[in-house]
């Protein structure tokens, strides 16, 4: 059996049947707008964000729906919030297209590759750098005195 593949209009439907308990799937004007958030996909959804909220804002005030729980603990918007979730649900669903993982990998590659940028390494020195003092045995005296800054 083939996957059916879910937009977000799908899943922030089933948001609002589990909100409400309402089934508005034969309502047009519901399913019109679930299939505009499907077609636009994630970017569109994002693009479109105000007008959906708008439109799902005034719904809610049609049919009186009281304090909708939201689905991200803590968010004070949970008609936003929904959006927001369901334009994830699709996102953590998508395969990245085969070009951007190309792009990703390659990249990658390149930065494995390539020697750090000589201006990252900063100018040379300019004394040699003096090797780390041998550690002596314990009880030893130091090798170099230690004098006193009163003389």
């Amino acid at each position: 059996m083939a996957d059916t593949v879910r937009g977000v209009g799908d899943f922030f439907d089933d948001e609002i049947v589990a909100w409400t308990g309402e089934n508005l799937r034969t309502d047009a004007t519901h399913l019109e707008w679930i299939s505009k958030m499907n077609a636009w996909g994630v970017q569109g959804c994002r693009q479109q964000l105000s007008k959906i909220l708008q439109y799902f804002r005034a719904l809610k005030e049609e049919k009186k729906w009281a304090n909708l729980p939201s689905p991200v603990p803590g968010a004070t918007q949970p008609l936003k919030a929904a959006v927001l979730r369901a334009i994830w649900e699709v996102e953590i669903r998508q395969p990245a297209p085969a070009a951007n993982a190309r792009a990703v990998l390659n990249r990658a590659a390149a930065a494995k590759s390539a020697a750090p940028p000589a201006a990252a390494l900063g100018p040379p020195p300019t004394q040699p750098v003096a090797p780390a003092p041998a550690t002596a045995a314990p009880g030893t005296p130091p090798a170099t005195p230690i004098v006193s800054p009163a003389g």
